[in-house]
């Protein structure tokens, strides 16, 4: 489960006797990690800290993209086989992205024990946040990645009314993650797809995996036709809103949903790009991909080839048409 951080940072902030240096307070729960949120210096900077062994090497390597966010291995005062590895926050005005990265940051470690492991799982994630960072002061989602996010938080909501486990349905939603599908957990995948315009009988497909059943269970492929209009229609901004309100009382899920939402690219400093444009379902169609559907698989690209991409023609793939409620029901 997600731990929420804000309170703690906003209690150190509070502390009248704070005058230089590091003020710590450790993060209690069920992470393996040796993990903190501090302040720091006068301006009492945001920082995460994880303590590591001191044999632990990091070399700093300076981003553009994250030219708001230092991070330095320090010696530990207090204990000279330790050391501190600062993640710091320099732009206040980034301080709610900053909540939500180091709360991704401590879930990705709480079940990591080994000291190396956790400085390259942490790594691992930054990088994964860099460009998230550098793209706060652009323009937003393109209409594209619009159409698709929307697609992918339509069925997700509609996961959400019919199972009480939320945080189950939002932890399947892997598609932020750059995932093979854009839901996945325990054997079955789902892989969300929009249309729009005079295009709504051909899908492409992104790689020879993505409808590969090799390691799955059951695989779905999810398919929405939309009308896209100005001023009428839900916006993407209201399908969110109507997310966060099932949330009202799971701070966990609201918290990992939010952070799936930046992975994907969506930023509040951007909402009012969001505003306009609505969306209306002409046509949901949802297939079972077995047997012979049509598709590409990995044991079918001959050895050499690669960055594979193709067409599915949906009028070849009527009879693995399925109704909503069997594949609910397969992944409930």
């Amino acid at each position: 489960m997600m731990m929420k951080i804000e309170p703690l940072w906003n209690h150190l902030e509070s502390d009248g006797k704070h005058s230089s240096g590091i003020l710590m307070r450790r993060i209690s729960g069920d992470s393996q990690a040796d993990i903190y949120v501090a302040v720091r210096g006068l301006d009492k900077k945001r920082c995460l800290i994880i303590k590591v062994d001191y044999t632990i090497i990091y070399q700093s390597n300076s981003s553009e993209e994250l030219k708001d966010i230092a991070i330095e291995l320090i010696p530990d005062e207090n204990n000279m086989d330790k050391n501190l590895l600062v993640i710091q926050l320099s732009n206040r005005l980034l301080q709610d992205i900053f909540t939500i990265f180091c709360e991704d940051l401590i879930s990705s470690i709480k079940e990591v024990t080994s000291n190396d492991l956790i400085v390259k799982v942490i790594l691992n994630r930054i990088n994964k946040w860099e460009l998230l960072f550098g793209r706060v002061g652009r323009r937003g989602l393109t209409n594209e990645e619009q159409r698709g996010l929307y697609g992918e938080l339509f069925f997700l909501r509609r996961s959400l009314i019919i199972n009480n486990d939320y945080f189950s349905c939002v932890f399947s939603w892997v598609g932020p993650d750059k995932a093979l599908r854009d839901f996945q957990k325990e054997g079955w995948g789902v892989e969300v797809k929009t249309t729009h315009g005079n295009n709504h009988q051909k899908l492409h497909i992104s790689s020879e995996r993505q409808l590969d059943t090799s390691n799955l269970n059951i695989l779905f492929l999810y398919h929405l036709s939309l009308e896209v209009q100005q001023k009428h229609g839900e916006t993407l901004n209201n399908l969110i809103d109507s997310i966060i309100e099932l949330f009202s009382d799971d701070i966990s899920s609201l918290c990992l949903f939010k952070t799936r939402l930046m992975l994907g690219g969506y930023f509040e400093e951007h909402r009012d790009l969001y505003n306009e444009t609505g969306y209306q379902i002409r046509q949901e169609s949802i297939y079972n991909v077995k047997d012979e559907f049509p598709r590409l698989e990995e044991k079918d690209i001959p050895k050499g080839v690669g960055d594979v991409k193709y067409t599915i023609i949906l009028s070849d793939a009527s009879n693995y048409i399925i109704e909503a409620e069997t594949l609910f029901k397969a992944i409930k």
